[in-house]
C-alpha cells in the first residue's frame, strides 16, 4: 500500500459523516477457498442463534448493564416526548447539549457511552513507541518553525531545498519529497505524515470533527424527542421511537415472566438493546406515566 493511497483513504474517511474518527490500513487481499468457509461456516452459526442471543453477541456490553444516574431537574427545554437512557426514563423538560465532545441529557452523557467507556480497557502503548512518537512531532514542529520564519524573506525554493535536507538527516525519517507546497514524509518505523507549508503565517486550525458532530448528534437527538421518543442505549446506539411507556410497567411487574421473556417482549416495544438496558436497570418510579408526573 503506497503512502499516497493511504492518506487518500484517510482524507475520505475525514469527510464522510461518521460518529467514529478511525483511520484503518488499506489492504486488499484474495482470500483462500478455507477462508471463505470459515467465513460461512461463521454466518450460518450466527444465522442459527435466536435474537436476543444473537443481540448479545453483537453487542459491546459484555457484562451487567445496571448503571445509576442523577440527571439534573431542568427548567426550560424539550417540555413533552419519551427520553430512555441506559434502561432509565427520564422525566421532562429534556435539555440537550454538546458539552465538548460529548453530548448530555438533562447531565447525563449519553455520547459516548457511559457503558462502553466503562467496560472499554485502554490500549497499552509501549513507552518506547510513545516516546517515538513525541520526536516526531517535534521534528514536524521544527520544520514549521523553520518555514515560517524565513519564509518572508527567503526565495522559496532554496528554503524548500534545506528543509529538504534538514528533514533528511533525521534519523526518524525514511525518505522526505516536496509536492509543490506540500513536504511529504516517510518514517524508518512506517507510516507518515504530510506538511501543508505555504503562504508567510500558519493557517488556523481546522474546527474540531468530533465537536461537529457533537452538534449534529445534539440536533438528530432533540428532533427524535419532539417526535415523540428517543431511546439511547448501553451500547451506543441512538433510536427514535417507542411505544408507550405504561406497556414497560406491564411487562416489567408480570412476575409470571422470566428475564429473557421480559427482554423479548421489550425489545418489541424498542430494540433489543433498550430491553437488556431496562431489565438491568428498571425502577417503577421513573416509568410514571404522564397522568402520575407531577
Amino acid at each position: 500500500m503506497s503512502f499516497i493511497k493511504e492518506i487518500a483513504m484517510k482524507i475520505f474517511k475525514i469527510c464522510s459523516v461518521s460518529l467514529l474518527f478511525l483511520f484503518p490500513e488499506i489492504g486488499y487481499a484474495k482470500m483462500d477457498s478455507s477462508e471463505v468457509d470459515m467465513k460461512s461456516e461463521h454466518r450460518a452459526s450466527s444465522d442459527s442463534l435466536a435474537p436476543l442471543e444473537k443481540a448479545r453477541k453483537m453487542s459491546r456490553i459484555k457484562g451487567n448493564r445496571k448503571i445509576d444516574i442523577t440527571p439534573i431537574k431542568e427548567r426550560d427545554g424539550i417540555a413533552s416526548g419519551i427520553v430512555v437512557v441506559y434502561g432509565h426514563s427520564l422525566f421532562p423538560p429534556y435539555k440537550v447539549e454538546n458539552v465538548g465532545e460529548k453530548v448530555l441529557i438533562n447531565g447525563i452523557q449519553v455520547v459516548p457511552s457511559l457503558l462502553v467507556q466503562r467496560d472499554s480497557k485502554p490500549i497499552e502503548i509501549p513507552e518506547e513507541k510513545k516516546a517515538r512518537y513525541l520526536k516526531m512531532i517535534q521534528f514536524e514542529k521544527e520544520i514549521s518553525k523553520i518555514y515560517y520564519s524565513q519564509v518572508s524573506y527567503k526565495d522559496r525554493t532554496t528554503l524548500q531545498a534545506e528543509i529538504l535536507a534538514f528533514a533528511k538527516k533525521n534519523t526518524l525519517v525514511k525518505d522526505a519529497r516536496w509536492g509543490k507546497d506540500m513536504l511529504v514524509l516517510d518514517y524508518k518505523v512506517g507510516g507518515g505524515s504530510m506538511l501543508n507549508l505555504k503562504g508567510t503565517t500558519p493557517d488556523k486550525p481546522w474546527p474540531s470533527r468530533k465537536e461537529e458532530t457533537g452538534k449534529a448528534i445534539v440536533e438528530y437527538i432533540s428532533k427524535g424527542i419532539k417526535s415523540g421518543c428517543i431511546l439511547i442505549d448501553s451500547n451506543g446506539g441512538i433510536t427514535p421511537g417507542c411505544g408507550r411507556k405504561d406497556t414497560v410497567n406491564e411487562i416489567m411487574q408480570n412476575a409470571n415472566l422470566s428475564k429473557e421473556e421480559k427482554i423479548n417482549r421489550l425489545s418489541k416495544w424498542g430494540n433489543f438493546e433498550v430491553a437488556m438496558d431496562i431489565v438491568d436497570n428498571y425502577d417503577h418510579a421513573e416509568w410514571k406515566t404522564n397522568g402520575e408526573q407531577k
